[in-house]
């Protein structure tokens, strides 16, 4: 069975540090000692992992903002992948926090990765809300980056406000 733990085991969280690094381009990650140092100290900001069972599957880093979560970074192990492991986190995910509006960032369908993750949160219950985003750097030597905004919402017209809120606490007061 899927289950989220927040974790504070030094073994686990240089495995789960490898996986972030292996998985996002600087340009799309957090310093890591940077991103350690918030996920202690931060209270909505949740640094977890993917277990299925007591088995170590990957990493999710979500935001709690009350009126909404906002998924930052979600990867699983490579040697995990196609067994359905992101699908069933993602239905725990919605089963804890919907109706909440759940939001996420990917990137706009250029290419056969990009493509097939797009239609992979779409066949999970996510719609584009907004293809115009423009994800602010995430070090003051980092460049921005355009990318979609995914989410399950209940009220559509509060979605440029809960980006606002993104853009905000998770880039400008956190990099």
């Amino acid at each position: 069975m899927i289950n989220f733990k927040d974790t504070k085991d030094k073994s686990l969280t240089n495995k789960l540090i490898s996986l972030y690094v292996e998985s996002f381009p600087y340009n799309e990650r957090r310093d890591t000692n940077y991103l350690l140092k918030l996920a202690e100290s931060s209270d909505a900001m949740h640094f977890t992992s993917i277990n299925d069972d007591d088995i170590l599957c990957g990493l999710l880093i979500y935001w709690n903002f009350k009126d909404f979560y906002y998924i930052e970074h979600f990867a699983i192990f490579p040697e995990m992948r196609n067994k359905k492991l992101g699908e069933r986190t993602l239905s725990l995910f919605k089963d804890k926090f919907l109706p909440c509006t759940i939001l996420l960032e990917a990137e706009p369908p250029l290419d056969e990765i990009s493509i097939r993750r797009i239609r992979f949160y779409e066949k999970n219950g996510f719609t584009v809300l907004d293809k115009e985003y423009i994800q602010p750097p995430y070090s003051e030597t980092g460049v921005s980056l355009p990318l979609w905004i995914l989410g399950i919402t209940q009220e559509p017209s509060k979605t440029d406000k809960y980006i606002e809120t993104i853009k905000q606490h998770v880039y400008r007061e956190h990099y």
